[in-house]
C-alpha cells in the first residue's frame, strides 16, 4: 500500500475519536504560498503547539460546488516518528497537486517522540507504541481543530 493511501486510511481509522482541542490562527505563517493558510493547534499533550497548512482546492468555477461537498484530505508526512515535516518540498508538492484536483488538503505536523533516537530494532516496542499513539492523538486533535475552524 502506498504511503499517501495508508495516510488516508489512517485518517479514516482515527476519525471517530474525540479530543479536546484549542485552535488559533498562527500569528506568522511559516510560508506565504498563495492561498495556503497555516493554522496553529494545541497537540494532544495539551502543551505542544503544532501547525497545519490548509491548501484550498483549486476550482475552475468556485460557485459550481457547494462548500460542504468539497472533500478534505488530512496529510501526514513520513519520517519514522523521528524525522520529517509538512514543510518538506516533496510533501508541499504532493498537497498542492491534490488541491489542483479540487480537494482541500490539510498537511499537519505531529510530535516526533523518537527524534534523536530513531525507530530501529534497538528501540523497544513500548517506545514505538507511545510514538505512534502520540502521532495518532495529534491527528485527532488536528481534525477536531479543523472541524471547529470550518464551522
Amino acid at each position: 500500500m502506498s504511503a499517501p493511501i495508508f495516510r488516508i486510511f489512517f485518517l479514516w481509522a482515527c476519525w471517530f475519536f474525540q479530543t479536546d482541542t484549542t485552535f488559533v490562527v498562527a500569528q506568522t505563517p511559516q510560508r506565504t504560498l498563495t492561498g495556503i493558510q497555516t493554522l496553529e493547534f494545541l497537540s494532544a499533550d495539551g502543551i505542544t503547539r503544532l501547525n497545519v497548512d490548509v491548501y484550498p482546492p483549486h476550482l475552475s468555477d468556485p460557485d459550481s460546488i457547494a462548500p460542504p461537498t468539497i472533500p478534505l484530505v488530512v496529510f501526514l508526512h513520513g519520517g519514522g516518528f523521528f524525522a520529517g515535516s509538512r514543510n518538506q518540498p516533496v510533501n508541499q508538492e504532493f498537497c498542492e497537486s491534490l488541491s489542483q484536483f479540487g480537494i482541500c488538503v490539510a498537511s499537519m505536523d505531529y510530535r516526533l517522540l523518537q527524534r534523536g533516537r530513531g525507530f530501529h530494532c534497538d528501540i523497544s516496542i513500548e517506545e514505538k507504541r507511545t510514538a505512534i499513539a502520540a502521532a495518532s492523538s495529534d491527528l485527532k486533535s488536528a481534525i477536531q481543530a479543523l472541524q471547529q475552524y470550518h464551522r
